[in-house]
């Protein structure tokens, strides 16, 4: 994982596969401990919150063409150094219910991504096209 900084362009293409059709698009729900006040609304104590991570992560006001497959975006302009503030990806939620196995799941990804593309040729059959389509859920 720790080598994820010396093949940036790997690493970008597996962060903008979780952000434009991550594994889960709702995160498991949370219990509001307090009321909430956002943006005039009120959210009582005791109500269930789930976060929609597909909208966070095709948000057009966070995301440039969000529709679009594209890992530059988490590239230096040269493309060859992950930004150091990338924008956000959250396949695993965030905060204190961050999933405790999120960092493993990157390291397990990686070594199977790069070890795929190391030996094989990944392809469609002959005559098949591949819908790349994010869809929510």
């Amino acid at each position: 994982y720790e080598e994820r900084d010396l093949i940036p362009y790997t690493f970008a293409v597996l962060m903008e596969a979780q952000r434009y059709s991550g594994f889960v698009a709702i995160t498991a729900s949370r219990i509001a401990i307090d009321d909430i006040h956002i943006k005039g609304y009120t959210i009582p104590k005791g109500s269930y919150i789930c976060s929609n991570l597909w909208s966070i992560h095709h948000d057009p006001n966070n995301w440039k063409v969000p529709m679009k497959f594209k890992p530059e975006r988490f590239l230096s302009d040269d493309c060859k150094k992950l930004l150091k503030s990338p924008p956000s990806v959250s396949p695993y939620s965030i905060g204190r219910r961050y999933c405790p196995v999120g960092v493993t799941a990157w390291i397990e990804i990686l070594s199977y991504f790069t070890e795929i593309i190391k030996y094989y040729e990944v392809s469609t059959a002959p005559g098949e096209k591949v819908d790349f389509a994010a869809t929510p859920g």
